[in-house]
Formats: structure tokens, sequence, C-alpha cells
């Protein structure tokens, strides 16, 4: 009996001292004081590094094959300051892999045309976190994967949806997140089991459901300046939702649409105010970008350059 504890104590030892390896052989890249480029640190990376994007605009298209991090530079009162830009022509990040961090980052002017969006995700169980999406053609398309993440972030003026769900997309957590002056913040196409939590949408459309089942939409308030959702499916759970239109009488909310969906809890939706992570509207040349063209192709509605 000993000598099986003594094997077994062996055998654990090992495989704690490999996780203690893995751990510490995970490095930290620097962009661009170590790689001129976020496309070179990205090539140089391996399973679990991390790159941290210094302040400044970059204009680059990447796709995450390994399970990496990328987050950009916070300034001390809390405004992103790394900018990522498609120029309308190209997806910005391409998440082909599971388990990858996309965090502190503006994504702007990100794809062409539908599916192309500011991240694109193939792949299950990635977060985004505490981003910027503005002036991409869908700021994140999640495409027929499941278990992601999109927390604590901000998407306005993008110019098809803020998020598309697509194909069987399931089991994926939206929360945390503001949708504003945009045609549609959520459009979920054949997707099931999916959660919106805790959001605000102020575009013209909220959430827009279109042959989904299953998904759970709590708590989140719906100011926005046409329908505040559309359910054409029914078989959703709406729950304790704001809702502009609503006539406080304590009655259900039918849910616009086909679907015949209630919010059983509902009430008049809350008067909210933008969140502090939007740049505060003035880019200064060159403290804040070295040419004034650089900060033109940064700016987002509304800006101004100084």
């Amino acid at each position: 009996m000993n000598y099986y504890k003594l094997i077994a104590f062996i055998v654990l030892g090992v495989l704690s001292l490999t996780a203690v390896n893995y751990q510490c052989s995970a490095e930290v890249r620097i962009v661009p004081d170590e790689y001129a480029t976020i496309e070179e640190a990205v090539i140089d990376s391996g399973d679990g590094d991390e790159i941290f994007v210094k302040a400044g605009l970059y204009q680059e298209e990447l796709e995450l094959n390994k399970q990496i991090t990328i987050y950009g530079e916070v300034s001390k009162e809390g405004q992103l300051l790394t900018i990522l830009d498609g120029r309308n022509t190209f997806p910005i990040i391409t998440l082909n892999v599971p388990k990858c961090n996309v965090r502190d980052l503006i994504f702007q002017r990100g794809g062409e045309a539908s599916p192309q969006a500011a991240i694109f995700i193939n792949s299950s169980a990635n977060r985004v976190d505490h981003c910027i999406f503005r002036t991409s053609f869908h700021g994140v398309y999640i495409n027929s994967t499941e278990s992601n993440l999109i927390d604590d972030s901000v998407f306005y003026h993008n110019r098809e949806s803020d998020i598309a769900f697509n194909h069987h997309s399931r089991r994926n957590h939206i929360r945390m997140c503001e949708f504003h002056s945009g045609p549609i913040g959520v459009d979920m196409d054949d997707s099931q089991i999916n959660r919106l939590t805790d959001n605000i949408f102020s575009t013209d459309i909220g959430i827009l459901m279109t042959d989904s089942k299953q998904n759970r939409i709590y708590f989140n308030e719906f100011v926005c300046n046409g329908d505040d959702a559309n359910d054409d499916t029914g078989g959703n759970y709406w729950k304790e939702n704001g809702w502009k239109r609503y006539d406080a009488s304590g009655r259900p909310f039918a849910i616009p649409g086909t679907g015949g969906d209630e919010d059983s809890n509902p009430h008049i939706a809350l008067c909210l105010e933008f969140r502090t992570i939007v740049p505060s509207g003035t880019i200064i040349v060159p403290d804040d970008f070295s040419t004034i063209q650089k900060a033109v192709n940064s700016a987002g509605f509304g800006d101004r350059v100084y």
C-alpha cells in the first residue's frame, strides 16, 4: 500500500512541476517596444503568452491561432488609449482557437460587408472584456460557436449590428455592455441557450430574434429609438427588463414580434448615461498621435482634433 502511495506522490509532484514550468514560460510581449507590429508579436507568441499594445493607432488584420491575450493601454482616468483600425476593408481580429482573451482596446472601421466584423469569433470559450467597438460593419460576429463571454464593453455607430449571432451559436453570454446609436444592438439568428444580462440598449432595435429559442434576456434596460426588441419565434425567456414603452400597469410586457413572448416582471426603463470609458472627444497632436492624419483616422463621430 505504501508503494502505491509513493508512486502517486511522485506522479503528482511531476504534474505540479510541469504546471509551474508552463506558467513560468508565459511571456508578456510589448508592441511597439519589442515588436514593430502586433502581428509580429502574435507570430512569436506561444500558448498562454500576453501581448501588451501601447497607446496609438494600429491598422492590422490579425488571426489568432494560439491561446493568447491581447490588451491595450489604459490611462489613469480609465480611458482606453489603444486603437485597432480595419479601414473598412478587413476584419481586425479573428479568433480561431478557444480561450483567447481580448481587453482594453478600441476597435473601429472593422469589416466591409457581412459577416466581417471588428472581432470575428470562430471558436469557443473566448473572452472580450472592456473594449469599445465603433463604426464597424459588425462589432462582434459569433459564428456557430459557444461559451464565449462579451463583457463590460461599449458599442456605438456600427453599421449593421453591434453583436451578431449566427448558425447554432449556443451558451454565449453578453453582460454589462452598452449599445448606442446603431441599427441593431444584438442580432440573433438561429441561436439557442444564450444569455443577455445587465445591458443597456439605445439602438434603433435593441434585440432582434430570428429562429432563436431558449435564450435568457434578464435585467436589461431598453431605451431604444425604434422597437425595444423583436422576437418572431417565441420560446425565449424575458424577465425583469426595463422598457421604454412599458405603461407601468403591472401586467407582463408583450415582446414585439409574432413569437408571443412576454416579460413576466417588467419596469419602465431607467435613464442611464454613457460609459466613462468612451473617449472624451478631444484628440491632441502630437501628445496622443504624432500626425494630424493619424488623429483623424482614429477619431469617432463628434471627436475634436487639437
